[in-house]
């Protein structure tokens, strides 16, 4: 326990906060946690851009309605087209051996 008037926080005498407010001993306290912290903070991030991008995308609709249309088409065509491609690629049905049975 700590002192009297003393918070007990998450790093107190090397002790470490994992979970719901649960305290414990252990060194793999941080090996435990900073995968979770990395998580949150990438999904963060990606809810963030997305925002973002929408906020972009839709003000700048407003403001030029048949140029930015025709751009996000474009961007919509070339992107699937582009997708097209390269799963078309990976799927490539292998070539006969040619020492295989005639």
């Amino acid at each position: 326990m700590p002192p009297r008037g003393v918070k007990k926080g998450p790093l107190w005498r090397g002790q470490k906060l994992l979970g719901q407010g649960r305290l414990t001993g252990s060194a793999s306290g941080y090996r435990e946690t900073m995968p979770a912290i990395k998580k949150n903070l990438a999904r963060k991030a990606v809810k963030s851009t997305a925002k973002h991008t929408a906020h972009g995308t839709a003000s700048k609709l407003k403001r030029d309605p048949i140029r930015a249309t025709t751009l996000l088409g474009i961007g919509c065509l070339v992107g699937g087209l582009a997708g097209w491609l390269f799963a078309r690629s990976g799927a490539a049905p292998a070539a006969p051996s040619a020492g295989g049975p005639a």
